[in-house]
């Protein structure tokens, strides 16, 4: 049995996506190991606590990264953890190196930043490539890369898959935070004009419900700060959403998904394209904050297809559940069990 410290970025600029996947990973680690869940000092969610996980806070790397590497180290000793998996955007090198002294160290990496003081990369985004983090890195390194290390949530891989009906009657949407609220807008406008019988389900922001445009439609069910948004998913046929974490859980659910990117490192690779009707990437910065006319017209062409044809929705159902099987967390868990006892990267 391994004492495994996880530390989550958290709080309300930085969203839900980490606690979120650290959670999955905790929820397969505690069944044989003593898990200590470290997030963000002054964050509090009681939806994602995890029974036989012990509770902790500390402050922000992004706000004082020698207090965090300080806090971290005082954390591990008195713990005596052996593993800890650090998810956070603000993790330098430098904070790899000195904790890397005390334990072994896992990270989540987008784009193989970190050269030193790591000793396993977990990367499950769609364009991750073993062959080029294997030649960087090689037998020295553990690497979990590709999407079927997308660490999905318990309760989503309990979830049964919708089934596939003539005609759709509920579309799920999912854009992000308030910062899109003006795409966000937009797509429910392309929705109710291509079919105003739709009842559209959205999870975001609070900040997002307070647009008149949301609030005042009845055919328009939103939910804020969930944690089983399985059960919002599973109540629709179709889904638009942009090329987040989001994706992974629609894919396993079978749900036919329309997506694009709002950011570089969100576009895929062209496996998946084959997967889901993809808009590309969509440019949001113009000088009114939304769609342009062409990302819109590129949007209600393919949702106006995937009503319209029930053997297409078959088919991105099929592939979809295919595609992401739910074992991620399963398969990053045993990794971290497998890492060898010594307690620094010797690289």
């Amino acid at each position: 049995m391994k004492n495994i410290a996880i530390y989550a970025e958290t709080g309300k600029t930085v969203g839900l996506g980490h606690l979120i996947r650290c959670s999955a990973i905790a929820e397969e680690l505690c069944r044989k190991d003593n898990i200590l869940f470290i997030t963000t000092k002054g964050f509090v969610d009681e939806n994602f606590r995890i029974s036989n996980v012990r509770y902790t806070q500390s402050v922000s790397p992004k706000e004082n990264e020698e207090t965090f590497v300080f806090n971290m180290r005082n954390i591990f000793k008195k713990a005596d953890i052996q593993v800890a998996l650090l998810d956070s955007y603000y993790i330098t090198q430098n904070i790899l190196l000195e904790l890397n002294i005390e334990c072994k160290i896992v990270v989540f990496d987008g784009s193989s930043v970190y050269p030193l003081g790591i000793n396993m990369i977990i990367n499950y985004t769609l364009r991750a490539s073993y062959e080029n983090y294997f030649q960087r890195y090689g037998n020295k390194v553990s690497l979990a890369i590709g999407p079927k290390y997308f660490p999905l949530r318990r309760d989503i891989r309990q979830t049964k898959p919708i089934n596939i009906i003539e005609k759709p009657k509920n579309i799920f949407v999912s854009l992000g935070g308030s910062e899109m609220l003006e795409e966000t807008v937009e797509v429910i406008s392309i929705v109710k004009k291509i079919d105003g019988n739709l009842d559209i389900y959205m999870v975001g922001d609070k900040i997002l419900c307070e647009s008149e445009v949301i609030k005042n439609d009845s055919k328009i069910h939103f939910y804020s700060n969930i944690k089983n948004v399985e059960n919002v998913m599973k109540k629709c046929d179709i889904a638009v959403s942009a090329a987040g974490t989001t994706i992974y859980e629609l894919l396993s659910l079978g749900i036919p998904t329309i997506s694009f990117a709002i950011a570089e490192n969100q576009l895929v690779n062209k496996e998946l394209e084959d997967i889901i009707l993809w808009c590309g990437l969509i440019n949001k910065i113009t000088k009114n904050g939304r769609l342009r006319i062409k990302d819109k017209n590129i949007i209600k062409n393919k949702l106006s297809f995937l009503l319209e044809s029930y053997e297409i929705r078959e088919k991105l159902s099929e592939q979809g559940k295919v595609f992401i099987d739910g074992l991620g967390a399963v398969r990053i868990a045993q990794m971290i069990k497998c890492l060898e006892e010594k307690n620094t990267n010797k690289r």
